[in-house]
């Protein structure tokens, strides 16, 4: 991995991100690859027996992050995260969701508890849940284990209105939205309280180790932050988005000393006037929806398509930050032909460490700070 003061040079890096600076501050590469020189020494370890294994087994989590961080190139602005992952929107389990084991995820909305609005359950965290204590006990574990070599994520938490679909079930939830609106906005305070005393309680954990926060978007914070999102609002309408779940995030947001958007693909450009309007918002990251390329034979996210560069001009108009995950360095160069690199954070991947060090000399006519 890294060497302690390399580290602490590239975290303030990230830092800068965070800052107000915008005109001349350049752009941020943090760039990764399978480091092929560090195989012999950190074998693929074995497969778990189980999925239960896989998601909740301490020692295996902390040996696959262990062998993942060593077999990886951190070049540029990169530094290595071990991302705490339950899958997306954990809370719903916290609050008595059954919860369904996948090979690449867990399903929060296996079997909604919300059948009634006339009816409701009386919520409450389940801290004596097998689920809840694995979180707890995965986190203290991945920060004792890290002595300052690499930075401990906050879970997904999920977000309210996600949580809430996965406590209705989306279909009756979309209905709700019609007939029921007042009870779906009144259940999001219920669900908010939640939220807020599990983030901190994450929060907590991380600051006893070092006080800096990040999360599955690999950027480092000295004040906490989250990514925000509601993977639930591409099936409603603009109006019913302003008039309900901008609200709620607002909220989510209003939490946070600085709060980062996920804009999770073209569905959601529609809103994207309404969220540029959030208080506290920081910065947007644009998630494209992969698709095949036949120029690359393989599946990508058109981060360098019109559509895209159409997002990125109406992020920095406004004077957002926008981060860009998930990019491979042949669309770096036409993005930037078409916008400003300044205050923008881009996640490359790379084939292998020869691409990382040659993208690496090449992205530095974009970036500043004497990188």
């Amino acid at each position: 991995m890294l060497d302690l003061e390399e580290m602490e040079k590239r975290l303030n890096r990230h830092y800068n991100f965070w800052d107000k600076r915008f005109e001349g501050e350049g752009a941020y590469f943090a760039i990764m690859a399978p480091d092929e020189t560090a195989l012999d020494k950190y074998p693929p370890i074995k497969p778990p027996g189980s999925l239960e294994q896989k998601w909740f087994d301490i020692d295996y989590r902390l040996e696959e992050n262990n062998q993942k961080l060593n077999t990886t190139y951190f070049a540029g602005d990169a530094v290595p995260i071990a991302n705490i992952d339950f899958g997306s929107g954990i809370l719903a389990s916290f609050l008595g969701s059954e919860y369904k084991l996948a090979e690449d995820t867990i399903w929060y909305d296996a079997k909604p508890i919300i059948s009634d609005w006339n009816d409701l359950p009386k919520l409450s965290l389940l801290k004596d849940s097998e689920i809840y204590k694995k979180f707890i006990g995965i986190t203290k574990s991945f920060c004792e284990a890290s002595q300052g070599r690499y930075i401990t994520s906050i879970t997904d938490v999920g977000a309210n209105m996600d949580v809430l679909a996965s406590l209705r079930g989306r279909e009756n939830l979309l209905m709700d939205l019609i007939v029921e609106p007042d009870e779906v906005k009144r259940f999001l305070f219920r669900i908010d309280q939640f939220w807020k005393e599990v983030f901190d309680e994450n929060i907590k954990i991380l600051s006893r180790y070092k006080r800096t926060f990040t999360s599955w978007v690999p950027i480092v914070n000295q004040k906490t932050w989250y990514p925000l999102l509601s993977e639930f609002s591409t099936m409603i309408s603009p109006t019913m988005f302003e008039d309900i779940v901008f609200p709620a995030i607002q909220r989510e947001a209003d939490y946070l000393d600085q709060a980062l958007f996920n804009l999770d693909g073209e569905d959601q450009v529609k809103y994207l006037s309404i969220l540029l309007r959030l208080e506290g918002l920081h910065s947007i990251e644009w998630d494209p929806v992969p698709k095949y390329s036949p120029k690359f034979n393989k599946v990508i996210k058109y981060f360098s398509s019109e559509t895209s560069i159409e997002v990125y001009k109406q992020i920095q108009s406004c004077g957002k930050k926008l981060v860009i995950r998930e990019v491979i360095p042949e669309q770096i160069e036409p993005i930037l032909n078409n916008i400003s690199p300044d205050g923008v954070f881009f996640v490359v991947n790379c084939s292998n460490r020869k691409e990382a060090d040659e993208f690496l000399t090449f992205s530095r006519k974009w970036t500043k700070y004497g990188r």
